[in-house]
Order: C-alpha cells, then structure tokens, then sequence
C-alpha cells in the first residue's frame, strides 16, 4: 500500500514517504493527516508543541559516562559550552536565536587516553 500523504497546514508538510517535516510555531497546534488509499481516507490528528526559544534533546545510553556538549553559533561563528555532565538523559539547550543554524557536539571522555572523543554531532535550526 502505498497512500498519498497530506497535511492541513501552512507551518508542515509532509511528504511522499509520510515524513512531517514542521516549521517554526509560534503557539501549539493541532495538524490532521490524512493517507488516502483507493478512495479510502485515514486521519490522525496530532499536537505539536512549540517550546519557544529551548530545545530539548533526550538522550539514551550514556550509564557511567561523563559527557561534555557544545554549540557551534554559526553566525557568531564561535563555540558555546554546554559543560560537562555526568550520565545524562538530555540536553537543554536555550537562549539561542530563532531562524538560525547551531551545530550540537556531544563528546565522551575516555578514561584510558585522557582524551574526549565525538559521539555526536549534528546541525540544528532554531
């Protein structure tokens, strides 16, 4: 079955895969999709939440591990620290700019050479 994807909205879209992709919200909202099939329709109404200036990212899998995280401002283009935390479940990440791309480094220190490794690294936008 291969349906075809829609959104009611003009802050998301969503593609030919089912991937909702939404953009910068200004309050919460509720967004109905539908997949159409043959003539027949499924919907599914979600929220999405808007979180202002603070992203929240989880984390998993980090047990007994110190972590070090930092923000490249790609317009200051200079680097935020985050700081050090011992086996974390997230990442806070506020103050930062809306409409601007931040790259997020999440590091591991090893104990056996001393040194931080990359576990992570990817580009976000406000």
């Amino acid at each position: 079955v291969i349906p075809v994807w829609s959104v009611d909205s003009s802050v998301a879209v969503i593609d030919e895969d089912g991937v909702l992709t939404v953009g910068n919200i200004m309050a919460d909202d509720t967004l109905t999709i539908s997949a159409t099939f043959e003539g027949e329709v499924g919907l599914l109404s979600i929220t999405i939440l808007a979180v202002g200036d603070q992203i929240i990212f989880p984390l998993s899998g980090l047990e007994g591990r110190l972590v070090t995280a930092e923000l490249w401002d790609d317009v200051a283009q200079e680097f935020i620290p985050l700081g050090e935390m011992y086996e974390p479940e997230e990442i806070v990440i506020e103050n930062v700019n809306p409409g601007q791309w931040y790259w997020l480094g999440l590091s591991e220190f090893n104990n056996e050479t001393g040194e931080w490794i990359m576990l992570y690294g990817h580009w976000f936008r406000m």
